[in-house]
């Protein structure tokens, strides 16, 4: 798989490191479902982690 050039960003940590969109996303939905899992709505959960940042 060719490389992505000026691969999009999630944010900047205080010390320079960049944390990659994708990788935040997917991060996220995965800690959503993990909580949603709680009451029965591990989908759900994992779907409204990957919208995370989609009004931003």
């Amino acid at each position: 798989m060719a490389e992505i050039k000026n691969k999009p960003i999630a944010h900047i940590a205080e010390d320079g490191r960049e944390h990659g969109l994708y990788e935040h996303l997917i991060g996220t939905a995965e800690k959503a479902a993990k909580f949603a899992e709680e009451f029965g709505c591990g989908d759900w959960g994992y779907l409204a982690g990957l919208w995370d940042d989609l009004g931003k």
